[in-house]
């Protein structure tokens, strides 16, 4: 909710400024089964004041466990992994509790690094003056990259659109290095762009549509993707919301009423007690919603 709620405020502050931005939804592939145990293990160290002796078990655990495979007829005799692998298999383990919070500190450190090399998005608090850099939302494996600079435009000075596209790609790709260099990897097929660029014609505002330009992902193979540019006015999926960058959440809303619909229609069909179609009410439709 803080990731949207923060898309949200940008994508009007460029509105209504005129500030020309551009938004990557950057999705990494299958983020906590390809932490590089490397990289993961100094992070460790670092928050843990050296504790070696912590990491190494944690290592040991993630990197020896053997795997067995549970279904409905039982639970399978093989495995795989253990302690007699040539390479030990990285990761943090699928549901693993200390997946999550050790993602969030790795990821934390790539964005310090993203930010350090002056990347991202640059706005001005029109108050205090205060310069506010961001590098964007992100939630887990979902990333929304922003880049923009007011500054030129605050000195009377418009942005090129060419230069945008540049600083968009340089971050682009700098966020994909970094990835890979955890371990990690961007999944071309689920990412898009948008550009907002915006244009008056009597008097009225509106956004300018462009495919001028491409961006591009280098995938595991090292070839070159281009990602699909979506317009500004199309709602897409990210961070679990229906949103476009041009305002609004109709598509988000008729995505619940949808859910809604279905929901009462099997309840109906179900013909169950009261007691527990307000229970299912309760702990499924409303915590769905």
């Amino acid at each position: 909710e803080d990731a949207k709620f923060d898309k949200t405020l940008t994508t009007d502050i460029s509105r209504q400024s005129r500030t020309p931005m551009t938004i990557i939804s950057a999705d990494a592939a299958n983020c906590y089964d390809r932490v590089n145990h490397i990289i993961m293990s100094l992070v460790w160290l670092t928050l843990l004041n050296g504790n070696a002796p912590a990491v190494v078990v944690a290592l040991i655990c993630l990197q020896t466990m053997k795997f067995f495979q549970r279904t409905g007829f039982g639970e399978s005799k093989t495995y795989v992994g253990g302690k007699d692998l040539i390479k030990y298999i990285m990761g943090l383990g699928q549901g693993s509790r200390a997946a999550p919070p050790s993602w969030i500190q790795l990821s934390s450190v790539l964005i310090n690094v993203y930010r350090q090399l002056g990347l991202g998005s640059f706005t001005t608090d029109p108050i205090s003056l205060e310069e506010i850099h961001s590098a964007g939302a992100l939630f887990v494996d979902d990333a929304d990259l922003y880049t923009s600079d007011d500054r030129n435009q605050n000195a009377g000075e418009p942005t090129n659109p060419t230069e945008l596209w540049s600083q968009t790609q340089g971050n682009l790709d700098q966020w994909s290095k970094l990835l890979q260099a955890s371990g990690g990897a961007l999944k071309p097929e689920k990412c898009f762009w948008y550009s907002l660029e915006y244009k008056c014609d009597a008097g009225i505002w509106s956004y300018v549509e462009t495919n001028d330009f491409e961006l591009t992902i280098t995938n595991d193979e090292g070839e070159e993707i281009i990602i699909e540019q979506k317009n500004p006015t199309m709602s897409m999926k990210t961070l679990g919301v229906n949103d476009a960058p041009s305002g609004g959440n109709a598509e988000h809303l008729g995505y619940l009423t949808d859910k809604a619909g279905v929901w009462i229609n099997r309840m109906k069909n179900g013909h169950l007690p009261s007691h527990i179609a307000w229970l299912a009410y309760k702990l499924q439709l409303w915590a769905g919603l």
